[in-house]
C-alpha cells in the first residue's frame, strides 16, 4: 500500500531550568496529576519548551537549528487554554528501542487533561486495511484551523467550565462572577458551559470560544470575532480578539478605544474595581482584566432597551498587546430577565420553567469567561 507522506513544522524555544526534570519544573498540583497517571517519570531529564505542541506534534522529532535531532515531543501539562510543554531527549531512544514493554499503561485513560490536544478517530482492526489518508482526514476535521494575516488558530480541544476553572492560571474573576450570580439567586447550570480552545501557531496566543461556534474575521471592524448566530441568546453578545502595537501604556490605550467607541451611546463607562486585576504570565507578558458597565441604558434598533457590560482582557509585553473583548447587552425591557433579577432562577432543577432567562444568563457567563480565559504561551 502506498502511504502519502508530508510534513509540517512548528518553531519552539527551549526554556532554561536547573535541574531540568519535571520534579522541579511543575507545580505541586501538576505533580499529583502526573503521579496519578504514572508517566512520564518525574526524575527523567527533559527539555522544557516555550510554546504549545499543536495537534499531531506529540511524538514528533524535534531538531535544533543545526538540523540535529535533540528530542521527541511529549505533549505537556494543561494550564487552562495553554500548555506547559516538554520533549524527551533523543538520548533515550536507544533505551526505548530495547524496551520489552508490549502494552500501554492501565492508567492511560487518566491523561485526558494532561496533554496538549485530544482526538478520537476510527481505525480498522487489521493493519492491511489501514487507510492513512482517511485517518488523516478525520484528524484534520477534528482539528480545524482558521488563518488570517499572521495568525493560524488550531482548535485543539473542548473543555467544560469546571475543567477550565480548575486548570486556569487565574480563575479568580470567574469565581467572583459565579459568586455574584449565587448571591443574586441566579442558579445557572455550569455543566452546559463548554468551550472550544484555539491555539495560534505563529504568535503563541490561545483563546476560548463557546463550543460549536465559529471563529471568523470581521473585516468591517478589522478584528477576529465569533459568529454567535447559533449561540443561545446570541443576539445579546459580542466577542472580539485583536493584536495591536503600543507605545508603553497598552491597557489605557485599549480602554480609551473602547470608551471612545461606546461611551456616547451609554452615557459613559464605570469601572468595577473588584474585577480589576493584573496577572504576571511570565517575565515578558502580563494579563490585565477590566470590567465596565454602561452608565445608562439605550434603545437598540433590534434589541430594544438594553444595559451594557464590557469585559476586557489585555495580554501585553513591552511592544504588543492582544486583547479579548466581551460585550453583553442586558435586555432591560424583557419581563423574564427582570423577573430573574428580582426573584432568582433555578436552571439546574427547573430549567423548563425558566428556559429563555436561563439561556440568557448562562450565555452571559460563558461569553465573559471566554474573554477572560485568553492567555499566552508561558513557562512555569
Amino acid at each position: 500500500m502506498e502511504v502519502q507522506k508530508g510534513n509540517q513544522t512548528q518553531t519552539l524555544e527551549k526554556g532554561h531550568a536547573n535541574p531540568e526534570t519535571l520534579e522541579f519544573l511543575v507545580r505541586a498540583e501538576d505533580k499529583a496529576s502526573l503521579t496519578s497517571v504514572g508517566f512520564p517519570s518525574m526524575s527523567l531529564p527533559i527539555y522544557f519548551l516555550s510554546g504549545s505542541l499543536l495537534p499531531g506534534f506529540s511524538g514528533s522529532p524535534i531538531y535544533n537549528q543545526k538540523g540535529v535531532l535533540i528530542g521527541i515531543g511529549d505533549g505537556g501539562l494543561e494550564r487552562g487554554l495553554m500548555n506547559v510543554s516538554w520533549c524527551i531527549p533523543a538520548s533515550n531512544l536507544t533505551a526505548l528501542e530495547s524496551s520489552t514493554e508490549t502494552t500501554l499503561p492501565a492508567t492511560l485513560g487518566k491523561a485526558g487533561l494532561l496533554y496538549s490536544a485530544e482526538v478520537s478517530i476510527t481505525v480498522p482492526m487489521e493493519v492491511d486495511q489501514l487507510d492513512y489518508t482517511a485517518m488523516q482526514q478525520q484528524v484534520d476535521k477534528k482539528y480545524e484551523s482558521f488563518s488570517y494575516g499572521n495568525f493560524t488558530f488550531f482548535q485543539t480541544k473542548t473543555r467544560t467550565w469546571e475543567e477550565m476553572k480548575r486548570t486556569s492560571i487565574d480563575p479568580e474573576n470567574m469565581e467572583s462572577l459565579s459568586l455574584e450570580f449565587k448571591e443574586g439567586n441566579l442558579n445557572i447550570d455550569y455543566d452546559v458551559l463548554d468551550f472550544d480552545i484555539y491555539e495560534d501557531a505563529n504568535n503563541g496566543f490561545a483563546i476560548a470560544i463557546p463550543a460549536g461556534m465559529e471563529l471568523t474575521y470581521d473585516n468591517e471592524q478589522d478584528v477576529f470575532s465569533v459568529d454567535l448566530t447559533n449561540f443561545l441568546e446570541g443576539q445579546y453578545f459580542d466577542l472580539f480578539y485583536y493584536l495591536t502595537e503600543h507605545d508603553g501604556n497598552p491597557v489605557n490605550d485599549i480602554v480609551n478605544d473602547v470608551k471612545s467607541e461606546f461611551s456616547g451611546e451609554v452615557g459613559g463607562l464605570t469601572l468595577d474595581e473588584k474585577y480589576t486585576k493584573a496577572n504576571k504570565i511570565n517575565d515578558s507578558w502580563t494579563a490585565d482584566y477590566r470590567l465596565f458597565t454602561g452608565d445608562e441604558s439605550y434603545v437598540d434598533e433590534q434589541l430594544g432597551e438594553v444595559g451594557t457590560f464590557f469585559y476586557l482582557n489585555v495580554i501585553h509585553n513591552d511592544k504588543v498587546a492582544f486583547y479579548s473583548l466581551a460585550i453583553a447587552y442586558i435586555p432591560t425591557s424583557r419581563a423574564d430577565v427582570n423577573k430573574a433579577f428580582d426573584n432568582g432562577i433555578d436552571c439546574v432543577n427547573y430549567y423548563d420553567d425558566n428556559a429563555t432567562s436561563c439561556d440568557f444568563f448562562e450565555s452571559f457567563m460563558q461569553i465573559i469567561a471566554s474573554a477572560h480565559l485568553s492567555t499566552k504561551s508561558s513557562l512555569y
